[in-house]
């Protein structure tokens, strides 16, 4: 998606720190180049995922400054979109891995490459090589992996050692044992980094490079301090402990920004530092002075203090006076909305430094709309922009003025002009994490593989050498000389989640490859012959608890993930051997990265490959309580070829990580929360309900149901079943099931039930099987009258299904049969008679008025219906 937005306001707003007369008002023009696309039903929402970094850089060596973010390139003048062009930068959830990038030539070769880092999947830095030509279909730019940490925040450059080549300066949010202050040297061949560490003091949020002791030598800025750097960068650096950041307003945390600024504020000729709290309050800056014996000191000036998650800072000259100004702002939902402030207006400062004096000056300043509230399903708001992680300041269209280049949750923007106007504050709400299929809960992680040698796993006995280790990748050629092939772990392993990442590095020949149907049988031709087709094959896999039981890792066109051993199991059930299938193929193509994620509890598993759940809950009978895993030898040298047999495992594996789960797994869905469920329907009678004078709800094998002599399909408003007690934010859970003609509802924050139909909202139930079109009145699944659900999702008549309806504030999600149908905000409906999209309803009251408060009632419209399973869990 590439679009472009233009500002037609234009507000003229200046908050001065300190006021000047000759203070001069910049006029930029925001054009956003991408954005995420809002779409709840699909996990994707106007803040994200999208990548907060982006880079600057001639990608295509033809004289424009392009723009790289994530995983996306964006060619000048018209920001075409390359989709995908390297691997990493992963969404998990709302978050988007991608910490920092920059582009630099790495290898020399005379093309910008992009050095990026992120903490989720990659645990630590990469470099993606330029191929320098435009890219085959399925292909991407190769990844290297660099430097390996659990605690990785970002990476910078600079010439650290002075030789005329950028270096990076690595940054970790905390001190892990085993690491520290890390910069890596950037020589001319191959691998192209050597690795350093100058001490553990300071090595904690936000860093910088930038010569403090005006001695020609670039330094490095912590949060705690600064090291100075000796005549030897190689070795231990001197660390001075010159000062200790803590954010302003009494919040004691001291992450600083990434990165922080060395510079002479003051033009004394001594180097001052800037220092942003990245994830509380303030901005500051911290004054250098020398006194007459050479002693060295720093006060802190605060810039901001009401003012929050100051997480990237710029310098760039923006008005042209010759004199870089900062450029700061606030990263949107950083934490995911976690951090102190979230409800605070979104913002972009650039300020006009004058002798120590920081003039404030609005790039972007608005109050983010309260979620869903103004967030709503369509239209998504576009003009809330945040900093992101990284703030690029270049002449993108080479007019001689600098242009800031802004990554956000909210998309990617180039800044000619400011933002909108403010909106009325409100706190911020956002969807629950357990919402993005994607989602892990990775600080409860650990490495299962250190990336440096095999401690950890057994090296088959007599192996040959033909499984390595290098550039931080697991690597084997499928020739191993040993009896037991296969590279299983030293530990034992029973519940767990294993995230892994793999990729073949070719075919290993030509296989006349099956087709697999979806319920594990082989596609087959009239004779009954299983129809094959050659094609280009690897073959490895992932094996579970000791056992040949496997996740598979191959090219077959049914794709990775197939349970191998279920699948062609002769006395596995139907059942259990469809389950065995992938659900799709998600698969890279060869040669490129995948991402799997494997979950074991019982005998039940749930793999996911590339962000897509390919197996879901599905069973491994007689699988073993606990056991080692191994990585899969597959095939071999094969004598009558002379070459490798076509099913070889020809594969690498990286960034493998494992989460014990020893108790149950987390369960953040309220839903599946045991606790606090009120059982509203005992199964026996109709205690705890109101019922009408001619109630003809009654309970037959433990199910209610609808009985009258003769159904006349007409609305007994007066006769619904309705709950003694009023329910406000809840989820309801219900079965029902339905006949031809079919007609009820279930209504819920009804505030008068003797007029249910114009005070209540209702979910409709009614037997829409089979029906190709949506309706806002007649499918299943549908909040009568204000909108259709998203699928019929509906079972045949006679067939149980299940309701879950939610409601927190202004916004109702439905689920029918497991399928998300309904996600809505009723505060959109702001016009009575009127729907969002300008279409009639029936009520004289807007939907944003009814009653957020009310009882839940069955409705009895004159025909057969039943319910069971009926229970109700308040989230107030």
């Amino acid at each position: 998606m590439t679009y472009f937005l233009r500002s037609t306001l234009t507000l003229l707003v200046l908050l001065n720190l300190t006021v000047s007369a000759d203070a001069q008002e910049i006029i930029f023009i925001p054009v956003k180049i991408d954005g995420p696309v809002h779409d709840p039903l699909q996990n994707s929402y106007w803040f994200g995922p999208f990548s907060e970094t982006a880079s600057v850089a001639d990608l295509d060596n033809d004289g424009d400054y392009d723009i790289a973010a994530g995983r996306n390139w964006y060619e000048a003048p018209l920001w075409i979109k390359h989709l995908n062009y390297r691997p990493g930068a992963e969404t998990n959830g709302p978050e988007t891995e991608s910490n920092s990038e920059f582009a630099l030539d790495v290898d020399f070769d005379g093309w910008e490459d992009i050095v990026s880092s992120g903490w989720m999947f990659m645990k630590g830095a990469y470099w993606y090589r330029n191929p320098g030509r435009p890219l085959n279909p399925g292909e991407q730019w190769e990844s290297h992996k660099i430097h390996q940490a659990f605690n990785m925040e970002g990476v910078v450059h600079g010439d650290i050692d002075g030789d005329g080549d950028e270096d990076i300066l690595v940054n970790h949010w905390s001190l892990v044992e085993g690491q520290g202050m890390t910069w890596l040297e950037h020589i001319d061949e191959p691998p192209y980094w050597i690795e350093y560490i100058v001490g553990t003091d300071g090595d904690t949020h936000g860093n910088a490079l930038g010569d403090l002791n005006m001695d020609g030598r670039l330094d490095i800025v912590t949060g705690l301090g600064w090291y100075e750097q000796p005549d030897d960068p190689r070795g231990p650096w001197p660390f001075h402990a010159d000062w200790n950041f803590e954010s302003a307003l009494s919040e004691k945390a001291g992450a600083t920004a990434h990165p922080n600024i060395v510079h002479d504020v003051n033009e004394d000729g001594l180097n001052d530092v800037i220092l942003g709290s990245a994830h509380a309050y303030g901005l500051a800056w911290y004054e250098q002075s020398v006194d007459a014996s050479g002693t060295r000191s720093f006060t802190r000036h605060w810039i901001e203090t009401d003012f929050s998650v100051f997480h990237s800072l710029a310098m760039g000259d923006l008005n042209g006076d010759g004199k870089d100004d900062l450029i700061a702002g606030k990263r949107l939902f950083a934490h995911y909305g976690g951090d102190v402030g979230v409800g605070d207006p979104s913002f972009v400062f650039w300020y006009d430094i004058k002798g120590g004096e920081f003039q404030r000056h609005i790039l972007s300043y608005n109050h983010a709309p309260y979620y869903p509230d103004e967030g709503g399903i369509s239209p998504p708001p576009n003009n809330v922009v945040g900093v992101g992680m990284k703030i690029n300041v270049k002449d993108m269209d080479k007019d001689g003025d600098q242009d800031v280049v802004l990554a956000g949750k909210t998309g990617l923007y180039v800044f000619y002009n400011q933002g909108t106007p403010p909106k009325p504050r409100y706190a911020n709400e956002l969807p629950p994490r357990y919402t993005y299929p994607t989602w892990r809960e990775w600080p409860t992680y650990r490495a299962l593989f250190n990336g440096k040698d095999f401690s950890g796993w057994n090296v088959p006995e007599g192996d040959g050498g033909h499984w390595t280790v290098n550039e931080y990748m697991i690597d084997y050629d499928a020739l191993s000389e040993a009896e037991d092939k296969h590279l299983w772990t030293t530990e034992e392993f029973g519940d767990f989640q294993l995230h892994v990442d793999w990729r073949f590095k070719g075919a290993s020949g030509i296989f006349d490859m099956p087709t697999i149907l979806p319920d594990g049988s082989y596609q087959m031709d009239e004779d009954g012959t299983i129809i094959t087709t050659p094609t280009p094959n690897s073959d490895s896999g992932i094996f579970l608890r000791g056992t040949t039981q496997q996740v598979n890792l191959w090219n077959w066109g049914v794709g990775s993930g197939e349970l191998w051993g279920v699948r062609t199991n002769p006395d596995a059930t139907p059942e259990q051997r469809a389950a065995a299938v992938p659900r799709m193929r998600a698969d890279h193509a060869m040669g490129e990265w995948n991402s799997m994620d494997i979950t074991l509890i019982g005998n039940r598993i749930w793999v996911m490959l590339n962000g897509k759940q390919v197996i879901k809950n599905a069973e491994i009978p007689d699988l073993p309580e606990r056991g080692p895993i191994a990585l899969q030898h597959h095939g071999g040298w094969d004598e009558t070829l002379n070459a490798l047999n076509p099913t070889s495992s020809n594969i690498q594996f990286r960034n493998i990580w494992i989460r014990e789960l020893e108790q149950p797994m987390a369960i953040e869905d309220p839903a599946k929360d045991s606790e606090g469920w009120e059982t509203l329907f005992n199964g026996e009678d109709l205690s705890g309900w109101l019922t009408g004078e001619n109630n003809k709800f009654v309970v037959e094998n433990g199910e209610l149901t609808v009985r009258r002599e003769n159904p006349d399909g007409q609305e007994h408003n007066l006769d619904y079943l309705w709950t003694s007690e009023q329910y406000g934010d809840f989820i309801l859970e219900l079965d029902f099931k339905v006949i031809e003609g079919t007609n009820s509802g279930i209504f819920f924050r009804t505030s008068d039930i003797m007029d249910p139909v114009y005070t209540g909202l209702e979910v409709q139930v009614a037997n829409s099987y089979g029906r190709p079109d949506l309706s806002r009145t007649g499918t299943a699944g549908a909040i009568y009258d204000l909108q259709a659900p998203a699928k019929n999702a509906i079972n045949p008549p006679g067939e149980w299904n299940t309701y879950q309806l939610t409601c927190r504030g202004s916004r109702i999600q439905v689920r029918l049969n497991g399928e998300h149908v309904i996600d809505m905000d009723i505060a959109r409906w702001r016009t009575p008679h009127a729907n969002p999209d300008g279409s009639w309803n029936k009520f004289p009251t807007a939907g944003t008025a009814f009653a957020r408060e009310g009882h839940i009632g069955l409705q009895d419209h004159g025909q057969p219906v039943w319910y069971r399973n009926i229970r109700v869990k308040r989230l107030d």
